[in-house]
């Protein structure tokens, strides 16, 4: 390698198709990674509760810690109070 008189190495502009490339190939792997998590989160979405026997079909916030629930199991509802902490 050849050094410049200032004694660095010489830096060559960046051409435009160059930066496009760089561009394209950052927008890509982004694209790639929010695509990758939707697709995750929608496969999990399926997989609540134990075997699919508990659902969660409501749930209503009575205050900025406690909210009551409405499970499905089986064919029975079930509306649960707050939880009393101790």
């Amino acid at each position: 390698m050849l050094e410049s008189e200032s004694g660095a190495f010489p830096v060559e502009p960046m051409s435009a198709a160059s930066l496009l490339s760089v561009v394209g190939s950052l927008l890509l792997v982004l694209v790639a990674f929010f695509l990758l998590a939707w697709i995750l989160k929608r496969l999990q979405q399926g997989q609540r509760g134990v075997n699919g026997a508990i659902k969660l079909i409501g749930d209503l916030p009575l205050g900025p810690k406690e909210r009551i629930l409405l499970l499905q199991v089986g064919d029975t509802q079930l509306l649960l109070p707050p939880r009393r902490r101790v």
